[in-house]
């Protein structure tokens, strides 16, 4: 008989069962540290083996796989969650697995498109409590917009924001970034005020899957959390490390697919039409075919006038029944195509603070029909008045289903939401990319077409060499 010891930041098995370190501590091993804290993740000494907390399933699945006997001894802290409180009838269903999962005192995380309401699900953990919580993003612009949207949706509770564009003075309630978590636990001002990390008994993580980095993982072993919810729209990563997520939050409560939101009228659904990139020799004669540097998305991209051109004829044959987001890579990419889109505006942070929030309520409030924009509304950007994206950069599958995310917002009247992406044949590597991103939004029951016909697709790829071979697969994509 093995006894798990489960407390608010650890889990522990003794005796340590043989097999178990190697078990778990493969998931340590994912980034290396020469943190003690970090090392001390996954201890096995004494014959006792200790680990992060939300690795309690695993352990229990993985004895059970093995019929050893186990008995449980929960030392955890009370909980002061009292999910009573909230109006589970008024929730999504994302809401409301969460809220079973929280009454039974289990952490974990919520997998839920872009548009299905996760602010809400914030907005109801912090209407059932009030006590120390932290709430960590990704990025600046993720970290104010949901300060904006909570400060709305909850008046009566102190908020503060804490990141190096928007400081406030510490409080209760604090938003965060992923990188500035280091400086609530070094900063002075936060020690003054009582409100270290270790005093945070809450801790939700908005779009949890960019939390496991080298520089942030000696920091979230200070956190010392009760209670532990990671929210995003696509969990995994390719590094594997989405799996450490788990011993920090839990297993995944719940995960809602695209489709399931659309049936649930959460979301709208999405049509993906790809559009063939050509490949025009003298516009190319500046990206050899081994090239795999930061040129093939400055001269593959940005200074590929045939590209420029496709997505400005693009935008102009577009209805004008809703606002259209084109996301560019860099600032410069955004000015080249404003200059070719008449009545559009670029969006980048070379605008500055308040430029760049004027013309987001701009977008908001429908009166901008065209914005051209770098990842600064790439997520947590809200406004479904935008119905078309344009992917005019590159960017992982997570990025641009973020992107597209944008789009996905219900409105009264809006019946779809419409994403434009590039097959690109004028660089074998973009060409890659463009052929794994059909796959994803495949996957994603966005039913991806190709907008061109069978047979001018393969002759316009001669230039792809032995990748020439692969857009015989794409037949079954093309609209004839």
């Amino acid at each position: 008989m093995v006894t798990i010891t489960r407390k608010n930041t650890t889990v522990s098995v003794a005796p340590e069962p043989p097999g178990l370190y190697s078990h778990i501590g493969y998931l340590h091993k994912l980034f290396q540290s020469k943190d003690e804290e970090w090392k001390a993740l996954g201890q096995s000494s004494a014959g006792i083996f200790t680990t992060l907390p939300g690795f309690f399933h695993r352990i229990v699945t993985w004895l059970d796989g093995r019929n050893i006997p186990y008995e449980v001894v929960d030392k955890r802290k009370a909980r002061i969650l009292d999910t009573t409180q909230i109006d589970i009838e008024s929730q999504r269903e994302t809401g409301k697995l969460l809220i079973e999962g929280l009454n039974k005192k289990e952490n974990g995380i919520i997998v839920g498109p872009c548009g299905v309401g996760k602010t809400h699900v914030i907005k109801a953990i912090l209407e059932s409590q009030n006590d120390t919580t932290l709430i960590t993003t990704d990025d600046i612009g993720a970290a104010t917009q949901l300060f904006d949207d909570l400060t709305k949706l909850l008046p009566h509770k102190k908020i503060g924001i804490w990141c190096s564009r928007k400081r406030t003075k510490p409080e209760k309630i604090l938003i965060t970034t992923n990188e500035s978590i280091k400086a609530v636990d070094t900063n002075s001002i936060f020690e003054k005020a009582g409100l270290t990390l270790a005093k945070y008994n809450t801790w939700i993580a908005d779009e949890v899957h960019t939390l496991p980095t080298p520089a942030i993982l000696p920091y979230l072993a200070k956190i010392k959390a009760n209670i532990r919810i990671g929210l995003t729209a696509t969990l995994q990563r390719k590094d594997g490390a989405h799996l450490l997520l788990e011993g920090y939050f839990g297993p995944v409560l719940s995960t809602l697919s695209h489709s399931e939101g659309v049936e649930m009228g959460g979301v709208a659904p999405v049509n993906v039409c790809i559009f063939p990139v050509p490949y025009i020799n003298s516009e190319c004669r500046r990206l050899p075919a081994d090239c795999t540097d930061w040129r093939i998305t400055a001269y593959g991209m940005v200074h590929y006038r045939p590209l420029h051109h496709l997505i400005t004829s693009i935008h102009n044959l577009l209805p004008k029944d809703g606002g259209h987001i084109i996301f560019a890579e860099w600032a410069k990419y955004c000015e080249i195509l404003k200059k070719q889109i008449p009545g559009s505006e670029s969006l980048h942070t070379k605008k500055g603070p308040a430029a760049v929030n004027q013309i987001k309520e701009r977008i908001k409030s429908g009166n901008l029909q065209c914005v051209i924009a770098t990842d600064l509304i790439q997520k947590s950007f809200n406004a479904p008045s935008i119905k078309y994206i344009t992917m005019a950069a590159l960017g992982s599958s997570a990025e641009k289903i973020q992107r597209a995310g944008r789009a996905t917002r219900i409105l009264e009247g809006k019946t779809n939401a419409q994403v434009h992406d590039f097959l690109h044949l004028q660089h074998p590597i973009l060409f890659q990319a463009s052929i794994k991103m059909l796959k994803v939004y495949e996957d994603l029951g966005w039913k991806p077409k190709i907008m061109a016909e069978a047979k001018d697709l393969i002759s316009g790829g001669a230039q792809l060499g032995e990748h020439a071979q692969k857009l015989l697969q794409l037949e079954k994509y093309c609209i004839c």
